[in-house]
């Protein structure tokens, strides 16, 4: 976890838009019911979707939400996350990961293949019971066009690095109902002992006006401190700075690697940064995932620097964490 301390900066700083994952949602073809018939509940959506590995006719490809119930096949190639993935395709992230049990969400292996559902999947997610971890906060803020920004938010207690962390964040009504529900994972595939971070997820429009946020981890994985997969590095000169109404944040800095830990020899091939923004109680109003388009060198550092904005009240502090691969 990395607090810096927050400076006013200029009105003219420019906000932009937070990057996240979107799951849109679309219209699907109109169903013409009798008296007797009940409506299909689900609405099917097109998405623009990558080659797949398996020999399609074009054709076929904007079909895939509504093809045939047998599975498709998709690479992983550099740069692929799987809710990534999913958005192309057109399905949800919990589907995914429950016709590619094998497959740790948070460590896709480039060349590997998945299997994309053709059809919804109504098994829950499976995997080893996560370690017990409460959330601090679990908190939404409204977007522009009705949708909702939802933030659950916690931290390591367990003194060991965890991976692999998804949950579930629903919705409920005033009347106890489920209004809608989405698979959320963390920003990075990593948390260390004592650092923070929060799984994000969008809920398009129509919404209820009343709805309650509630969140259930469903992974984390302990793993070992010296894991050969991570790279052990660090954010040095970190420099936070606000806008004058609070609503944006710019963030910059270098990734170095830790003293006494990093060989000069093993340089970081990827390497990523997740921004967590709080409000003045505690509560995450805005996140943001950078990833480095160069390789850190070997020994040196890599500088970096973007911007997070709120979703909600103003930010009060910013948090960061920081993952390396060799």
């Amino acid at each position: 976890m990395y607090n810096a301390p927050m400076t006013n900066h200029c009105p003219s700083l420019t906000m932009i838009s937070i990057a996240f994952i979107l799951i849109g949602t679309g219209c699907g073809p109109k169903v013409i019911t009798t008296a007797a018939a009940t409506p299909d509940p689900l609405r099917p959506y097109f998405t623009p979707s990558r080659e797949l590995s398996s020999a399609q006719t074009p054709s076929a490809t904007p079909q895939l939400a509504l093809a045939s119930p047998t599975p498709l096949t998709y690479t992983i190639v550099q740069g692929d996350t799987l809710s990534g993935i999913a958005q192309q395709f057109g399905v949800s992230l919990g589907d995914l990961l429950a016709a590619n049990p094998g497959v740790s969400a948070t460590n896709l292996m480039i060349g590997s293949t998945l299997t994309i559902p053709t059809v919804p999947i109504s098994t829950p997610l499976a995997g080893p019971t996560p370690v017990p971890l409460p959330f601090t906060h679990v908190d939404c803020w409204p977007s522009t066009d009705g949708g909702k920004w939802c933030f659950a938010a916690l931290t390591n207690t367990t003194g060991e690095t965890l991976e692999n962390l998804i949950a579930q964040i629903t919705l409920v009504d005033g009347t106890g109902k489920m209004a809608a529900t989405q698979t959320a994972m963390a920003m990075l595939d990593i948390l260390p002992p004592g650092k923070s971070t929060a799984l994000a997820a969008f809920f398009p429009a129509p919404l209820p006006v009343e709805v309650t946020p509630q969140a259930q981890l469903f992974s984390a994985v302990r793993i070992l401190a010296d894991d050969a997969r991570y790279a052990p590095v660090t954010v040095d000169n970190l420099l936070v700075n606000v806008d004058w109404n609070g609503r944006t944040v710019q963030v910059s800095g270098e990734v170095a690697p830790k003293t006494g830990e990093t060989t000069p020899e093993i340089p970081a091939g990827q390497l990523w940064l997740a921004a967590t923004a709080y409000d003045a109680s505690g509560r995450v109003v805005g996140v943001r995932r950078w990833e480095s388009d160069a390789a850190m060198p070997a020994g040196g550092t890599l500088p970096f620097g973007f911007q997070v904005s709120s979703m909600g009240p103003p930010i009060d502090r910013v948090e960061l964490s920081v993952e390396a691969r060799p």
